[in-house]
């Protein structure tokens, strides 16, 4: 009987551990959740406030971008990454990844996430993507060519 007990204290104590890490990262999951979404706001206010600052101003703002699609290339983590970004009236309206042969094909599906805060943002000021930091900075890196090839002469 003794030696059911001592294996009922260590299966009780495996599962409180394995239910305390769960709970865990039930919260840690929540938290990031909530913390991009404030970042998201943050960026959506800054822009509105942007925008309505050019218009205060009567839209004195120097355009920075010329209109057209551009395509850069950035190195990923298997390799080259390029994207192509498209703009109009001097904002970022998309941008796509046109070839990224050499990523894990789920790191690729996770820069979704990453080009949209670009556009939302109007920048590649970011945060990379945790878990598929190497292929955010080539995505990154690739817009910023683009952006570069974009610039007003």
């Amino acid at each position: 009987m003794g030696k059911m007990k001592i294996f009922r204290i260590k299966f009780l104590n495996c599962l409180l551990v394995i239910v305390t890490l769960l709970v865990y990262q039930g919260y840690a999951l929540q938290r990031e959740k909530e913390v991009q979404a404030f970042n998201k706001k943050n960026r959506e206010e800054k822009r509105a406030w942007e925008k309505e600052s050019i218009r205060l101003s009567g839209g004195l703002r120097k355009a920075m971008y010329s209109d057209g699609e551009y395509e850069g290339e950035g190195k990923g983590f298997g390799g080259p990454i390029s994207v192509k970004v498209v703009i109009s009236n001097d904002e970022i309206q998309s941008v796509k990844i046109i070839a990224a042969k050499d990523e894990t094909p789920e790191y690729v599906e996770m820069m979704d996430s990453l080009t949209e805060e670009i556009i939302a943002g109007q920048s590649t000021d970011v945060d990379v993507i945790s878990g598929a930091t190497f292929s955010s900075k080539g995505v990154l890196e690739a817009v910023n060519n683009a952006l570069s090839k974009a610039g007003k002469k």
